[in-house]
């Protein structure tokens, strides 16, 4: 047996077990969420139905399988359902379990509840006049001279300090304060930054300022929470017997290497990856992991180090030229790495 054959369903047999059992409610919400995408609103009650039967709480950051996550608001489609159905009760109820919306945004749930609660509302009370009422002429007025620009840029500022804020409990809510420490405080300074100069703020270019600050502190806070992500991916990897059945000889270093690159040691991880990939040049998979932990090795350190870049480029180049044609299992691997493997030719 040739080593590309060896290690190549070790790597496979070692990556089925970082797979979560989940499958089932989260396809029905899958189907759910392409109901709601069509507008068949029968549809979305029934599979929403389902999966609030399985797993009735909502969550911003729902595990679904490896490192996969997804907004989980199956209330909030429910409740939309009901509403375009003109079931107001229902459509009330819902809404107001929903904590967001996910992928498909069907409207504002504040403002979607409060149509459904007018729906409901009785009718004004007619009031007929016996007198003519009193007319008030208008009072002319000289508007005073302002930046023009001024209140769009103040409207833009807040809105990104607020983003920046939700993606802030978002990363707490993934552990990344304590999983990814160093990525986060990082993360929460540039947003008080940000905070800082809004309080100080009275020109249209100083609100721009304050807005590009809250982005780049929104960015950050992506980047925990992926950092906290792989960390505890971790905790959903394992071996099996498998491994010692095939080839003994080399299972420990590809599970000390999937489990550091689940752990987030990508450093160590690459190393490893990259030894085995010269011992064993045609393995589409081990290219592909090595490629990954470079590219977090990229993005953790500041996206300074373009050496990192190009290697993590080189490694997805050779998966590619090994497998034609060859994607990422998104069971393994984030959407962020996802997408860099797909745009790199």
């Amino acid at each position: 047996m040739t080593r590309a054959r060896t290690l190549y369903p070790i790597l496979l047999l070692v990556l089925s077990a970082a797979t979560t059992l989940h499958a089932e409610w989260f396809d029905t919400y899958d189907e759910g969420l392409k109901a709601a995408q069509a507008e068949n609103w029968q549809a979305v009650i029934q599979k929403m139905t389902q999966v609030i039967a399985q797993k009735p709480k909502e969550n911003a950051k729902e595990r679904t399988y490896g490192v996969n996550f997804i907004a989980y608001h199956p209330y909030y489609y429910r409740g939309m359902a009901y509403f375009n159905l003109g079931d107001w009760d229902k459509a009330i109820a819902d809404l107001k379990k929903a904590t967001g919306s996910g992928r498909v945004n069907l409207g504002s749930i504040e403002g979607k509840l409060a149509q459904a609660e007018a729906k409901l509302a009785p009718p004004p009370v007619q009031v007929t006049q016996t007198q003519p009422p009193v007319v008030i002429p208008p009072v002319t007025q000289t508007a005073p001279t302002v930046d023009p620009g001024l209140a769009p840029a103040r409207g833009a500022a807040q809105e990104a300090i607020a983003r920046a804020r939700q993606k802030s409990s978002e990363a707490q809510g993934a552990r990344a304060n304590t999983l990814a420490s160093p990525q986060f405080n990082q993360a929460q300074q540039t947003l008080l930054d940000a905070m800082q100069r809004a309080a100080t703020a009275d020109t249209a270019m100083d609100w721009k300022q304050v807005e590009q600050t809250a982005n780049r502190a929104s960015g950050q806070f992506d980047v925990s929470v992926q950092a906290a992500q792989m960390a505890a991916g971790a905790q959903q990897t394992t071996t099996t017997k498998a491994v010692e059945e095939i080839v003994a000889p080399t299972r420990a270093e590809i599970k000390t290497a999937v489990q550091n690159y689940f752990d987030g040691k990508f450093r160590v991880a690459a190393n490893q990856f990259e030894k085995l990939a010269r011992r064993d040049s045609s393995n589409p998979l081990i290219w592909q992991f090595l490629g990954a932990a470079n590219y977090y090795l990229y993005v953790l350190d500041g996206q300074v180090d373009e050496n990192v870049l190009k290697a993590s480029r080189y490694a997805f180049l050779q998966a590619k030229r090994i497998k034609k044609n060859s994607s990422l299992n998104a069971r393994y691997f984030s959407p962020r790495i996802v997408k860099f493997y797909n745009d790199v030719k």
